[in-house]
């Protein structure tokens, strides 16, 4: 009997911390989402480059942090969501969710803008495109990527300067550009140059580029936008040269997944670039909001 009675004060206390956890939930959403609407609300509708502007200087001095939307796992900790920056710019901007082709905002007048989010020093992603594969994408993942427990991972920096990554190189040729073996110099994937410059010349025309900080709080990450610039006059030659010139790379993101069935999961091969080179694929820049820390190291 009193066996059973454990069980039953066991179970009990399983099915509160189950409650406890979805209140949390919940109350975490609420609490975002009145945020969030506050935001709007002073924003008003996005409809021309100064209403974006003012915008963007609303949120990058407000000073406040706002919280990743994490999921938990079935213990209670929460697990990490990747692009979180960029979604909650994105909602605060009034965005909806999208992996468009082209660019995330279109204001009356056409022009269409791109929102881009980096922490610190690391790389922008431009965007993905698939590559012509040579070889099956399974025996690229099984031969030149990292075998882990859950799954091997095929992760590569490679530049047209010609670096070594995971054994392979790029050869950049006069209409393609093609991913060898390092040893073999057989092909493994490819993209038609062309194809490349127009992704971009329809993706990115004009960029907002929005510097985070990041902190975590009880093992829950929260932002900060500190600074922004507003790029335009997107320049596909310019874009072309830092391509050649191995200032672009591209990073291949695919698994096997062990745990699922061997399912193979691609993430998108990321074209990514650093902060100071955006500028250099631009026609013309402006700094909306500068990042007072930045002003101060200096």
């Amino acid at each position: 009997m009193h066996i059973w009675a454990m069980c039953l004060t066991v179970k009990a206390s399983n099915e509160m911390g189950r409650l406890k956890l979805l209140m949390r939930k919940v109350m975490d959403r609420v609490l975002y989402y009145i945020k969030v609407m506050k935001v709007r609300i002073g924003m008003g509708r996005i409809k021309t480059e100064k209403d974006l502007e003012r915008a963007m200087k609303k949120i990058c001095t407000s000073g406040e942090w706002h919280k990743s939307k994490e999921g938990f796992h079935a213990n209670g900790k929460r697990k990490k969501v990747d692009g979180e920056a960029g979604r909650i710019l994105e909602e605060l901007l009034g965005i909806q969710p999208n992996n468009k082709r082209t660019a995330d905002l279109v204001l009356s007048n056409g022009t269409r803008v791109e929102i881009k989010t980096n922490k610190s020093k690391t790389p922008i992603t431009l965007g993905c495109l698939a590559p012509m594969r040579l070889i099956p994408q399974r025996q690229v993942i099984q031969q030149y990527g990292i075998v882990h427990p859950d799954a091997c991972r095929f992760n590569a920096t490679l530049k047209a300067t010609g670096n070594l990554s995971r054994g392979l190189v790029i050869e950049y040729k006069s209409k393609t550009i093609d991913v060898v073996d390092s040893v073999t110099r057989t092909g493994v994937m490819s993209w038609k140059i062309s194809d490349v410059v127009n992704k971009f010349t329809n993706k990115i025309p004009n960029v907002l580029h929005v510097k985070a900080v990041k902190r975590k709080v009880e093992e829950r990450e929260e932002y900060k936008f500190v600074s922004s610039t507003y790029y335009s006059k997107f320049s596909p030659l310019r874009f072309e040269q830092q391509l050649s010139q191995g200032e672009i790379v591209i990073e291949p993101r695919e698994k096997i997944d062990y745990t699922k069935n061997n399912k193979i999961r691609d993430r998108g091969t990321a074209f990514r670039v650093g902060a100071k080179n955006l500028n250099e694929m631009f026609n013309k820049s402006v700094a909306w909001v500068v990042d007072i820390s930045d002003k101060k190291k200096k």
